[in-house]
């Protein structure tokens, strides 16, 4: 899923896509969550142009926390 304001444009950096997506024809890789090294950056091929590019993995955390009915009692 592209971000509404990215295109797929011939060589363009994608930044914060919920996908790995091809920088070069705009793939997107339906299995991005196979990848497991967060952080570090390694080479795929897109699946479509089967072009080399770089992949960078980053994991945002957060939490949710709320009272317990009753706890005062």
């Amino acid at each position: 899923m592209t971000t509404p304001h990215q295109e797929h444009t011939e060589g363009r950096e994608r930044l914060h896509m919920d996908r790995i997506t091809c920088p070069y024809c705009g793939w997107e890789d339906q299995d991005s969550w196979e990848m497991t090294e967060e952080g570090s950056e390694v080479e795929d091929d897109c699946g479509r142009c089967e072009r080399p590019f770089l992949v960078s993995m980053y994991i945002q955390v957060s939490y949710t926390s709320r009272p317990i009915e009753d706890a005062d009692q």
